[in-house]
């Protein structure tokens, strides 16, 4: 419900066609990206959020991410690598990263 009403109020902020379609685009981006991501780990979701600032989080380098899980920065990244790596995997982002 929230994401359709910030979907109606970006396209009532565009002045032309072009940018209501890139609107549209991004909306459905974000949202293929938001369902890929939950379908992660939980630890796999929870680095990876942090590191991109999703959910209108703030963004953490992999030190901070680390200081923050109480683990070592090597283990970080490992989980990072491989939360990439299994988003790769998804056909529908993979389908719309490619149109771009």
């Amino acid at each position: 419900m929230q994401q359709q009403e910030d979907l109606e109020l970006v396209l009532l902020r565009s002045d032309d066609r072009a940018s209501i379609e890139d609107t549209i685009f991004s909306a459905e981006l974000c949202k293929e990206v938001n369902a890929a991501v939950l379908t992660l780990e939980e630890s796999k979701r929870d680095i990876l959020t942090k590191w991109f600032g999703l959910d209108n989080t703030e963004r953490y380098n992999v030190e901070k991410i680390a200081e923050l899980l109480g683990c070592k920065r090597i283990h970080v990244r490992s989980i990072l690598f491989s939360a990439m790596r299994d988003l790769r995997k998804n056909h529908t982002l993979r389908s719309l990263l490619t149109s771009l």
